[in-house]
């Protein structure tokens, strides 16, 4: 394991899973009444893919 790495070579949580948070950010601005139940599945998608990356949400 490499121990010379340190937190800073994350990326940023703004930097990463871009296409997921632009769909669920539409989603919302779209659907706007009810977009909380209609939207779920792309906020579930946008939770994974930053847990993917190390971010706990």
């Amino acid at each position: 394991m490499d121990k010379t790495k340190s937190k800073d070579d994350k990326p940023k949580p703004c930097c990463v899973c871009l296409e997921t948070k632009k769909a669920r950010d539409v989603c919302y601005f779209d659907l706007g009444d009810g977009a909380e139940v209609k939207c779920r599945y792309l906020v579930e998608a946008h939770k994974k893919c930053m847990a993917d990356f190390g971010f706990k949400i």
